[in-house]
This record gives structure tokens, C-alpha cells and sequence, in this order.
């Protein structure tokens, strides 16, 4: 099966329906696989050519490189619980890459609100202590990477604030608020060093954001992948089994 009009149809009226029952998001492999099982041959290029296409006319979107989702709109984080603490660090280190973000931002995708929020930012290493003692002097709790039994001594207060390191590979967020992919990740990090929530709470929460607002599936999977996080258990089925 070669020709343009048979490819897109199949496409169309098949694969991608067929798809968009198992779960929000598809991949190009999984595009081809699912073309390969229907017995048809297609050339890679055509099919990329025919998703582009179905991009362009709103019946997919782009979800990152080699990624799709049947969903429109991405999903949204307030920035208002982070607002503050991006203020600050702005108005002193105003060329400091950073990124801001609190588990208050998905209270929305939760079964058990948060009751007292934890906020955390990533600084570039180098300016960690001067971060810290800029936020100290202005009446902010940091702690400075805590690891172990420090964070488990951690307390929420509602000037408090983590910092760590931001990671050589984390998602742009220029204006410093931390984008929903990478917050998903970090979290999933903070779940168990700052024992926040069972790790089938997170899971759950994640899923619900995932099937409610369009992430950026390739940069999620990127960034877990560098965070050596397996990107298959930020999720529970069926969005577990895609990655």
C-alpha cells in the first residue's frame, strides 16, 4: 500500500482511530507498528508526511519529536503559588537560569489536596549559597539540597523553599517558572526523597494531568530519561505502556 490516497485513508479512518481508544498519546513506532499489524506497507517518510499533515489540520497534535496526542489543549499549571518566590529571585539575579514550582500547582489533579504545599527551585550549581542567602535575608526557609536525613527533618511552612540544582538538561523555562513537564519529573523525584506521597498517589495525579491536558510527551520522556527516572512508572495504564 503505497499510494497517498490509500496511506491516509488508512491512517484516518484506522490506525489513528484505533489508536486514540488505547490513550491520548501515540508515537510514531507505534504508528508504524500499527501499520505493520494491518498487513499494509508504507513508507516511513509517507507516514511522517501524513502526520504532519494531520497536525496542520487540527484532527492530531504535536506532542514533541516523534510524539502525537489526540488531545488539544496542553495542560495548564497555576504559576500563582510560585509567583512570589520568582519575583525574588528575579529582581536579584536577573540573568540566573531557574526554574520555580510547588506541589500546590497540581492540587487540581490530586484526590487528597496537598494541605501544606512545598515549594522547590532549581538554580544553576554555582549559585546555590547565594540564592539561598538572598532568599534567607528576605525572609524566605531555604534549605539547600537536602538529602537524607535532612530531608526527612524537612518542615512545609509557607516561606519555605528547596533548592537544588538545576539539571544541565532540564526544559527552557525563561520567565522561571519550571514547565509541566519538568515539574512532573522533579516531583516524581521529591515523592520519595521528601516522602510527599506514595509513589501510586503521584502516579495517579500524573495520569489524570496527562489525560486532561496535552504534555510534551518527547520532553517528558527525555528529561525523566536524564533524571534516570524510567519514564514508564511516571504513569499508570494505559499511558504506562506507551513508554
Amino acid at each position: 500500500m503505497n499510494k497517498p490516497y490509500e496511506a491516509s485513508r488508512l491512517l484516518r479512518e484506522t490506525v489513528l482511530p484505533a489508536l486514540a481508544r488505547r490513550a491520548p498519546y501515540t508515537s510514531t513506532r507505534a504508528v508504524r507498528l500499527a501499520i505493520s499489524k494491518a498487513k499494509a506497507k508504507v513508507q516511513p517518510a509517507t507516514i511522517n508526511h501524513y502526520l504532519q499533515l494531520l497536525c496542520r489540520e487540527g484532527v492530531i497534535f504535536d506532542a514533541g519529536r516523534g510524539w502525537y496526542s489526540f488531545l488539544k489543549d496542553p495542560v495548564r499549571v497555576s504559576p500563582e503559588p510560585v509567583a512570589g518566590l520568582v519575583g525574588e529571585v528575579r529582581k536579584a539575579f536577573p540573568l540566573l537560569r531557574f526554574a520555580a514550582w510547588s506541589t500546590a500547582q497540581v492540587n487540581p489533579w490530586m484526590h487528597h489536596l496537598i494541605g501544606q504545599p512545598v515549594a522547590v527551585l532549581d538554580v544553576e550549581k554555582d549559585a546555590l549559597d547565594s540564592v539561598a542567602n538572598r532568599l534567607e535575608a528576605a525572609n524566605w526557609k531555604p534549605a539547600v539540597n537536602p538529602r537524607g536525613e535532612s530531608a526527612r527533618r524537612f518542615a512545609p511552612h509557607p516561606r519555605a523553599v528547596i533548592v537544588r540544582a538545576l539539571h544541565s538538561a532540564a526544559p527552557q523555562s525563561p520567565d522561571g517558572y519550571a514547565t509541566p513537564e519538568q515539574l512532573l519529573v522533579e516531583l516524581r523525584l521529591e515523592v520519595e526523597a521528601l516522602s510527599l506521597m506514595p509513589v501510586s498517589e503521584y502516579r495517579a495525579m500524573a495520569t489524570r494531568m496527562a489525560i486532561e491536558g496535552r504534555f510534551e510527551m518527547a520532553s517528558v520522556v527525555s528529561y525523566a530519561t536524564k533524571r534516570r527516572v524510567p519514564a514508564s512508572e511516571l504513569f499508570i495504564n494505559p499511558l504506562s505502556a506507551l513508554l
